[in-house]
């Protein structure tokens, strides 16, 4: 609330920003395909590549909604500091991950596998990159 308002012939989508969402886009689509065609190369089970594949997507999207709250220099600055929805949504969305693993029913719903440490590991990696 800080910031001064957008001007009205400003778009709302410029080019830069089409862009860098394109390649974060393609970016993390090259990172699931990668890891799809490496745990199903070393035999891990189909169940278990999807479930890696979508425990990185979630952990993927959160990074990159934290990454892209700003693109300013002062809001760089910002990122740093605590944003209580950010941290809420994030929250929410682990606590959903963690019930889509753990509740049978919902887990096979989806044809997950119980994620074991080499999935979570595996997932973790993406958000290092």
């Amino acid at each position: 609330m800080a910031a001064r308002p957008r001007s009205q012939d400003q778009r709302l989508f410029d080019r830069d920003l089409l862009i860098r969402g394109l390649l974060q886009g393609g970016g993390l689509l090259l990172m699931l395909i990668v890891y799809h065609v490496l745990l199903s190369g070393a035999g891990v089970s189909e169940a278990g590549v999807r479930t890696t594949i979508f425990v990185t997507l979630i952990l993927a999207n959160l990074g990159l909604i934290h990454a892209n709250r700003s693109w300013t220099p002062r809001g760089r600055e910002r990122r740093v500091s605590a944003n209580r929805p950010f941290a809420w949504i994030g929250l929410s969305v682990l606590l959903l991950l963690a019930v889509v693993l753990s509740v049978e029913p919902i887990r096979a719903m989806f044809a997950f596998a119980v994620p074991g440490a080499a999935v979570l590991a595996v997932a973790g990696l993406g958000q290092q990159q």
